[in-house]
């Protein structure tokens, strides 16, 4: 029997203007961020932090590509299921990615989470991806979903072709194109060898833009149609992604007075018990240089300890289930930079706008005589933090 079919190649597969636009959007993408690695480390670290523009534009990508192939499902309803069924899939699969890269709006809102993913998810935020963490990192994840979906699909589609299997058309329905294998591939290899810090943030948005290009493929007649959909999604993405941030913290993240207080009266307290030589644990941070976490997770590495030192950090406030996992006002984590070569802690909130806009590694240790300060904003934006020379902390004791 001859199972040969009929079915025609999709537009981007058979001519030109599809893929080249897609090709070229994804080229320059990646240029973008290779070279602003290579050249400027500090603006690349500053761009893939948390609310940055690079993360709402993973986003707002992926969320783009997830209602494009749902409105080409529910469109294309009197069509066969074996057609529907993988724009279905793609368009949950790029809405959970959306969801979960803001946390499912947890920062948004400022919603506390959770006390299980308090302690069991170490970013402290309403995810799935990194509660996994605890059996696989996330970049393997995405590892898989590149090598499985994007290369082995593709290749096994093709293998049936050859072969005039009767599984090949249901393989070409679910399959991705082929000329995306090479950007599938990339992602991969970037998330395998992980070239610079934080590299990993830039990948997610490379392959959410390989993503989008899948789904316009599919959900497009012609060629033409394929690149201007693509040229068009991609540019609204990045328009979007540039003033999102701006406009939250023009009205969500407008810092309210109380709030601001309340961080800096908790700061004060940690301040004081680190000054008072009963926080800090020294046997903790022998051959340590330099150490930058989570506040809480600090006290669980036994780093620091503001219970037994006596620090009345949420003791007796309304808010002691933030105090508990060492939350600010916000509902994000308080942090704590340490520099033990020259004896400097900083201890910070993020403040009111969800994103860190300083650089602790920069602060200088107040001047021999001069009076620590209180806590304040830090330079950069409206990171609110206190400083601590460790010279000049009261030493009770041997090290704990």
């Amino acid at each position: 029997m001859n199972h040969k079919r009929s079915r025609e190649p999709r537009p981007a597969q058979r001519s030109r203007p599809g893929a080249l636009a897609i090709h070229l959007g994804l080229a320059i993408l990646t240029l973008v961020f290779v070279l602003t690695g290579l050249t400027n480390v500090e603006r690349f670290d500053s761009w893939m932090q948390e609310d940055h523009w690079v993360e709402w534009a993973t986003f707002w990508i992926f969320s783009a590509a997830g209602l494009i192939a749902l409105s080409s499902a529910i469109a294309s309803r009197k069509d066969r299921f074996l057609d529907q069924f993988p724009l279905l899939g793609l368009a949950a699969f790029c809405f959970f990615v959306a969801c979960e890269e803001i946390s499912w709006a947890q920062r948004l809102l400022g919603i506390r989470p959770p006390d299980r993913f308090l302690l069991a998810n170490f970013q402290q935020e309403i995810n799935i991806h990194n509660i996994a963490m605890t059996v696989v990192k996330p970049k393997w994840v995405i590892v898989a979903i590149c090598i499985a979906y994007g290369l082995l699909l593709p290749l096994t589609r093709w293998i049936l072709e050859k072969r005039e299997s009767r599984f090949a058309g249901l393989v070409e329905a679910i399959a991705p194109s082929p000329i995306l294998a090479s950007w599938f591939g990339l992602v991969a290899l970037a998330e395998i060898v992980y070239p610079m810090r934080l590299s990993g943030e830039a990948a997610e948005l490379v392959l959410g833009a390989t993503f989008l290009a899948d789904v316009t493929q599919r959900t497009n007649k012609t060629s033409r149609a394929v690149a201007r959909t693509f040229s068009m999604t991609g540019t609204t993405v990045l328009l979007l992604a540039l003033i999102t941030q701006p406009l939250l913290e023009g009205t969500v993240y407008r810092p309210h007075p109380l709030d601001l207080a309340r961080a800096r009266a908790e700061l004060l307290m940690v301040q004081a018990a680190i000054m008072n030589d009963g926080a800090l644990r020294p046997a903790k941070l022998r051959g340590i240089a330099v150490f930058h976490q989570r506040l809480f997770t600090a006290s669980l590495d036994g780093r620091i300890d503001l219970r037994s030192s006596g620090s009345s950090f949420g003791v007796g406030s309304s808010d002691e289930g933030r105090a508990r996992f060492m939350l600010d006002p916000w509902n994000n984590a308080y942090w704590i930079y340490g520099d033990m070569r020259v004896g400097l802690v900083v201890v910070y909130s993020v403040g009111p706008n969800r994103r860190r806009d300083s650089d602790a590694s920069e602060i200088a240790i107040p001047s021999a005589g001069s009076r620590l300060p209180s806590p304040a904003i830090l330079p950069g934006g409206d990171d609110i933090g206190i400083i601590v020379d460790l010279k000049r902390v009261r030493r009770r004791g041997s090290d704990q």
